[in-house]
């Protein structure tokens, strides 16, 4: 429906705002009044418009579209990227959002160049903030985290990253009780419940991934395991970011261990901060 603004002027030229605002055509009028309406509505969608491109250019952006240049201030803005010269920044529009954008990044001299991107998919209850995140809460926890180690249930993909090939008795466990609480291990430790660990090898989107460093130096017991970056399921995730596996790939073979790769998740107006 045509939203038409409230001032008389206004609905005596019923002249629509501009792309954005409205996605109707021009309505006939006589041509003193189409002329008023052509100048109008380019100031309406100057105002209109305008701002929403901004927008896209300075917060997630558009995924189909791949530039050189930042989709948003991060990580320009960024209080701290980790230090290295790679980073990957996931962005979602707010806390509880589910879908977002992740975007990878090398920094060349002083500036950083956008590598690639691809739609993202988080927890089924959207971003939450890492510090307040609760295990089996199935939100993505936001934060600034390191990147210890690939894995996957097929061949390595060329990844000069640590890699960790999936067998049929590998675990991540999630019991937070346990001694290994938010690790990997080669057969089910004694005092993780089989409920609470993750039998890897079950898991079609584990074909790649990319275990992220939240809440796994020092484990808080209760604060989450398990946070990776894998390929795209059926729907959203327990907490983990999702993409389409063959951005996946090639998010594996451009990392580098020497460049001391990090990732950044937070939302538009929370990532500055990190």
């Amino acid at each position: 429906m045509s939203r038409w603004p409230k001032h008389p002027f206004f609905a005596a030229l019923r002249v629509p705002l501009g792309p954005g605002c409205d996605s109707g055509g021009m309505p006939r009028t006589s041509p003193v009044l189409r002329v008023a309406a052509v100048a109008i509505t380019a100031i309406a969608t100057m105002v209109c418009v305008a701002p929403s491109a901004q927008a896209a250019s300075l917060h997630v952006g558009d995924a189909s579209q791949k530039t050189t240049r930042p989709a948003f201030l991060a990580p320009y803005g960024m209080a701290d990227t980790g230090g290295g010269s790679q980073l990957i920044t996931v962005v979602g529009p707010r806390f509880g959002s589910r879908d977002g954008l992740l975007i990878w990044w090398q920094q060349v001299g002083d500036s950083w160049q956008e590598v690639d991107r691809t739609p993202a998919r988080f927890g089924w209850n959207g971003l939450k903030l890492g510090t307040a995140r609760h295990e089996r809460s199935n939100t993505t926890p936001t934060g600034l985290f390191s990147l210890p180690f690939a894995f996957g249930k097929a061949a390595n993909p060329g990844t000069a990253m640590p890699y960790r090939k999936i067998r049929w008795n590998t675990y991540w466990c999630s019991d937070s009780r346990s001694h290994v609480y938010n690790r990997w291990r080669t057969g089910l430790p004694s005092d993780c419940q089989a409920a609470r660990a993750e039998h890897m090898t079950k898991f079609a989107t584990y074909v790649y991934g990319l275990a992220t460093g939240f809440n796994y130096a020092n484990p808080v017991p209760g604060r989450g395991s398990a946070i990776f970056v894998h390929a795209f399921g059926a729907a959203y995730t327990a907490g983990c970011v999702s993409i389409k596996r063959r951005a996946l790939v090639r998010l594996l073979q451009w990392l580098s261990p020497a460049s001391n790769p990090h990732i950044a998740i937070g939302t538009n107006s929370t990532i500055g901060a990190l």
